[in-house]
């Protein structure tokens, strides 16, 4: 028999419910996701601000993201504004969404909307939720501590653990950058991209 602390569910994962996973929270957001949407960080503010929520952000720092469709100018924007409320982390690469709520883990595929539009239902689920047990075997690899009990790295490889993000001094620069990028050039509308790619 399964335990509530290593139960394993799929679920159907669209913003409507992934907000309703965040508004959850009570003590620890971990979020990494290839970018963010406005009402994501709006979501993730309110939840700092009000219930006092550490919350962690891994995401990549360029531009394409958003031209993607995978997250909006506007909540890198909010991010860079309200930079104090969050721990910020670069990461390459990311093609799989996972979210740490207190103790328990959502992975899903996000959707790319300059390819397609978020689904109202499917008829195949597209994550999963992972009890407090897996979570902390997740944690484990993305928190190792050395003999002195501090954390020294940040992985989520093993073996061989290696340096995954970037953060510090250069924080405001990338998100200026990309920033910067996005409004010199915007990104295109996705539904626009998603008829211009049927067009073609």
């Amino acid at each position: 028999m399964i335990s509530g602390n290593d139960s394993v569910n799929l679920v159907f994962v669209n913003s409507k419910s992934l907000k309703k996973f965040l508004m959850s929270a009570q003590k620890r957001i971990i979020f990494a996701k290839t970018s963010y949407f406005k009402e994501e960080i709006e979501v993730l503010t309110a939840l700092v601000k009000s219930k006092n929520v550490s919350c962690e952000l891994y995401f990549e720092a360029d531009d394409k993201t958003v031209r993607y469709g995978f997250g909006d100018t506007d909540a890198l924007k909010l991010i860079r504004a309200s930079k104090e409320l969050f721990a910020i982390k670069f990461v390459k690469n990311i093609r799989m969404a996972m979210l740490i709520v207190d103790d328990r883990t959502l992975s899903y595929t996000p959707t790319a909307l300059s390819w397609e539009e978020e689904p109202k239902e499917t008829s195949f689920p597209n994550g999963i939720i992972f009890g407090s047990e897996m979570t902390e075997k997740i944690l484990h690899q993305m928190q190792f501590k050395n003999d002195a009990g501090v954390i020294s790295d940040i992985s989520f490889m093993s073996p061989p653990r290696t340096h995954i993000f970037d953060q510090g001094t250069e924080t405001d620069e990338k998100l200026d950058k990309t920033i910067e990028n996005l409004e010199k050039n915007p990104a295109v509308d996705p539904a626009s991209l998603r008829k211009i790619t049927a067009y073609r």
